[in-house]
């Protein structure tokens, strides 16, 4: 059975599945959306700067409870914004960044194929330049 947007809701909200900033901007969004990020900053978080309330929004699209479900001029701003929307989805961690560590890690892996591969190359290189001189030998002895 699909879950439906109220049954996600109540759950989110009782079990306190989502915490701080992140619950107030869902729950604003699940009963005044869909809002465009500036549309639900100026009209129910105007006493608290901007950009306390706008990063929250890439934070619950991350998990899933949010999604953008249209484009169109910002009732605030008057340019072009995205559209948001609760879904009927529950929080999902997402996935999380690689450490420096393993960033390094991956690169050194990365650097090691792009070696072997450049020495292939280079193997291949030196064969066909042989081949090119024994060519223009034979040439300039007539055969």
């Amino acid at each position: 059975m699909q879950r439906t947007s109220i049954e996600t809701y109540k759950q989110i909200t009782q079990e306190g599945l989502l915490t701080g900033l992140r619950s107030a901007v869902y729950q604003t969004l699940y009963n005044n959306g869909p809002l465009t990020q500036g549309e639900l900053w100026k009209k129910y978080f105007f006493h608290r700067q901007r950009h306390d309330i706008c990063p929250r929004f890439a934070e619950l699209e991350a998990r899933g409870v949010i999604a953008c479900v249209d484009e169109r001029p910002c009732k605030v701003t008057g340019r072009v914004a995205r559209v948001y929307q609760t879904t009927n989805q529950l929080p999902q961690e997402p996935p999380k960044k690689p450490t420096n560590k393993q960033k390094i890690q991956r690169l050194e892996f990365e650097l090691l194929e792009m070696t072997e591969q450049a020495e292939e190359l280079q193997h291949l290189l030196n064969l066909m330049n042989k081949e090119v001189q024994r060519l223009r030998v034979k040439c300039t002895c007539g055969g």
